[in-house]
């Protein structure tokens, strides 16, 4: 088979234009097909190419992460347990129903983990003098938060994981006695 590039014929073997896709998950099988269309709009024969993705190697950090106080709607607090070797911690907090959560990250943790590490966005957790950060939650429902501790040479560790429950907060309740 073979490909136009600049106005020339080259074969699949010569080709070296590099392909990028930002959802490939590390692990996987694909298949690249390409084909050239010429100046008077003939297709060209179809070339096609497996490959696969190389995995990725975790850090070996080890991070943790808790609540500090009630799951609110708005700002809430989260203790990061800091460990030796980290230089920064990344996380990403969404609602498991969101688009986000489901489509972007593929709505699993192993997922979200992979995509993460290999260029998915997430924020950088401040941390304040007591190893807290913030992070919003716009509605109520069910959240779940993934922390992850990067080292010296930008590689992440698994995800610390917890499930938030942010619930309405009606208030404080007296009841009244009868007479």
């Amino acid at each position: 088979a073979y490909l136009l590039e600049e106005g020339a014929i080259i074969s699949k073997d010569d080709m070296t234009t590099p392909v990028e896709d930002n959802n490939l998950v590390p692990e996987t099988y694909r298949y690249l097909l390409a084909m050239a269309v010429d100046a008077e709009g003939k297709y060209g024969e179809v070339a096609a190419q497996m490959f696969s993705t190389p995995k990725y190697e975790f850090n070996s950090l080890n991070v943790s992460v808790a609540l500090a106080g009630d799951a609110i709607k708005g700002y809430n607090k989260f203790t990061v347990t800091p460990v030796e070797g980290a230089v920064e911690y990344r996380y990403v907090f969404y609602k498991t129903d969101s688009y986000n959560w489901t489509n972007t990250l593929g709505g699993s943790v192993e997922t979200a983990e992979l995509k993460i590490a290999t260029g998915t966005s997430s924020s950088k957790a401040t941390l304040d003098d007591n190893n807290q950060f913030q992070a919003y939650a716009t509605s109520y429902g069910d959240w779940i938060l993934l922390v992850f501790a990067k080292d010296a040479d930008g590689v992440l560790s698994k995800a610390a994981v917890l499930n938030v429950k942010v619930m309405f907060n009606l208030g404080t309740f007296v009841a009244a006695k009868d007479q």
